[in-house]
């Protein structure tokens, strides 16, 4: 994230994006070191315009040595295995947290996709 003092300026600046670091990038600065109006504003590009809520999407990528069990009973363990973290409360621990929306698609991917 790149920003200026005032990122919610008309002549602000407020740049986002994935970078290679390097030192083109410029000065890195810790996050208690930024002024309160820059953290809000980095906050909310972050957040959008609810703080209390965030989506985050995870890849889980699965090569399987079948040993004689078939492609679609090994998609529906997978399946099955990666639902129950839901049911069980392990995505969110002992916290305070909830899960508002989840789900869970498995698909076979060729070699080479």
């Amino acid at each position: 994230m790149s920003l200026s003092l005032n990122p919610d300026s008309p002549q602000g600046f407020s740049q986002w994006g994935c970078f290679t670091e390097g030192s083109h990038l410029g000065k890195r600065i810790s996050w208690d070191d930024m002024p309160q109006r820059v953290r809000e504003h980095a906050l909310k590009r972050w957040y959008g315009d609810d703080p209390n809520r965030i989506r985050f999407k995870a890849t889980v990528d699965v090569r399987y040595l079948m040993n004689g069990v078939g492609p679609i009973e090994l998609a529906m363990l997978l399946k099955e295995s990666l639902t129950s973290l839901f049911g069980e409360g392990r995505i969110t621990g002992e916290t305070e947290a909830e899960i508002e929306q989840w789900g869970v698609s498995v698909k076979e991917v060729k070699d080479g996709s």
